[in-house]
């Protein structure tokens, strides 16, 4: 059966009358086809997409099993003196090979190293956002007399970046981008993650997306319903549309009365819900957190509140480098439990509405199964930082997050600030000569991927 090649058309019976009064053919290109069904296509797959991403998926076998006899014999007669990422083109090579140096900045956009060893090469392998320009990004007048070979070289003793180092050698932009990069604690291997799979491990369903995207940049975006222009294949002028608007409005609010009764009972059900799940909240001290993130603005918020004698805390905080919603999350979550840990509570719940986050650290083997490939260094930072010592974290419902999630917001929101604003209205505090607790606790803790902006205690 012969394949049409990419820009053709295929011909599909339909009722169409073509010269002669005959039925003729409709022709439909391939990247229609091709379309997901979703989109009025057929879901075929492209199959220039499906070759390249088998392609991929070799590339990615090569990466991540070095010690194979293929991928031996590829470095050997390719690239003996250097890594795979700059391995030469302009040199006679296999057809198979030319074949997997096409794909090549398709796997480079898709992967990161996960840092844990720092084994790999700072100036050959894809660790930071700048490593292809990397040798640009020099500070030639304070280069030192031995340079750093391996990622761990710019390390301190405690497993953190050396600042001092990495400013004498690189510039201000390679700084910046150098300290983004998290490391995990520990001494597990170095791991090439695959970027669009919660696993972190290039699948083939996930490499035929990304080509498929890469060929196609704008088929999702295409907005299907088009309102700011077409109404249903008429083009209205504004009045019309405030009519239609008006007249939506009008009947939504007939069909709500007549559902309020009928959602009364729902409500009561639900309310009985929320109450059931705060008796199931152990009694002790509880830690509210919620992360809210939008346009990479990033903010988390903490409220800890003891039912006993009702005193309570709100934290403000800003995320420096948290890239996802998911690892906001992990980041306030971390901050709470060394903020708890300064305040000397005893054995505090920490109560957070994200279920993968709660079930990620509620897992004994949360660093080799970390739910997603991105949440291994903050998970290592946080098994690091509790020493086997059992924590209490229970999922609630985003009702009953509400204070956290507002501090979070209002944190995301506020205009990004270094310095603390603290405020203390604790009668027994404040009749102390003791400097407050959360003050003192706040103090103490690391500024580290989390900035604490804005802190109340009452």
């Amino acid at each position: 059966m012969r394949l049409p090649k990419p820009g053709k058309s295929l011909g599909t019976t339909s009722g169409i009358q073509a010269d002669g009064g005959k039925k003729g053919m409709a022709l439909r290109s391939w990247k229609d086809i091709c379309k997901p069904v979703s989109e009025g296509g057929l879901g075929i797959r492209d199959l220039m997409a499906v070759n390249k991403s088998i392609l991929v998926q070799s590339a990615w076998r090569i990466l991540t099993n070095p010690n194979d006899l293929l991928s031996s014999v590829l470095k050997s007669k390719y690239f003996p003196n250097t890594s795979f990422w700059k391995a030469r083109t302009d040199m006679p090579k296999s057809a198979f090979w030319s074949s997997i140096l096409q794909v090549r900045d398709v796997l480079e956009e898709a992967s990161v190293w996960q840092l844990s060893k720092g084994d790999i090469s700072i100036w050959s392998q894809p660790w930071c956002s700048i490593w292809k320009n990397i040798h640009d990004q020099l500070n030639l007048d304070n280069l030192p007399f031995h340079m750093p070979d391996k990622v761990s070289d710019l390390w301190d003793e405690n497993k953190n970046w050396d600042a001092q180092k990495i400013t004498q050698i690189f510039d201000s932009a390679a700084q910046h981008s150098i300290m983004q990069v998290q490391i995990m604690q520990g001494e597990e291997e170095d791991r090439l993650c695959w970027k669009y799979t919660p696993s972190g491990v290039c699948s083939a369903k996930s490499a035929y997306k990304t080509i498929y995207n890469e060929m196609y940049p704008n088929q999702n975006q295409i907005w299907k319903a088009r309102n700011d222009i077409n109404f249903k294949t008429k083009i209205w002028e504004p009045q019309q549309v405030c009519n239609a608007a008006q007249a939506m409005a009008k009947t939504y609010e007939s069909v709500h009365q007549m559902e309020e009764d009928s959602c009364q009972d729902f409500n009561r059900a639900e309310e009985n819900n929320i109450r059931n799940s705060i008796v199931k909240i152990p009694t002790g001290t509880r830690v509210y957190v919620d992360a809210s993130w939008k346009e990479e603005k990033i903010g988390v918020g903490i409220f800890i509140h003891n039912p006993s004698n009702h005193n309570a805390i709100v934290i403000k905080a800003q995320s420096l480098n948290a890239g996802t919603p998911l690892l906001a999350e992990a980041e306030g979550l971390f901050l709470a439990m060394q903020i708890a840990r300064h305040l000397q509570l005893q054995d505090p719940i920490f109560l957070s509405d994200n279920s993968e986050i709660v079930n990620v650290v509620q897992n004994e083997d949360y660093i080799q199964n970390p739910g997603h490939w991105s949440l291994r260094p903050i998970l290592s930072r946080i098994k690091n930082f509790l020493q086997d010592q059992q924590v209490r974290i229970i999922w609630i419902s985003r009702e009953l997050n509400k204070v956290a999630d507002g501090l979070a917001k209002s944190a995301r929101q506020a205009q990004t600030n270094s310095c603390l604003a603290f405020d203390c209205s604790n009668i027994s505090h404040i009749c102390s000569r003791d400097v407050c607790p959360t003050k003192r606790a706040l103090s103490f803790t690391p500024n580290g991927a989390v900035n604490v902006t804005r802190a109340l205690c009452f």
